[in-house]
């Protein structure tokens, strides 16, 4: 995710993903509730 969020639209991830490798981004290309729950999983993790 921390390539994403310095790609395209910066500061920001894409809707959705494939689950598989390579990972590859689908959707909007900015989306607000992808961002939040990227945040709350490494808060969780880093609690």
């Amino acid at each position: 995710m921390s390539n994403h969020l310095t790609g395209g639209c910066v500061g920001n991830l894409s809707e959705i993903f494939d689950g598989d490798a390579p990972f590859v981004s689908r959707g909007a290309f900015a989306q607000a509730w992808t961002v939040a729950e990227v945040l709350r999983g490494w808060l969780i993790v880093n609690s």
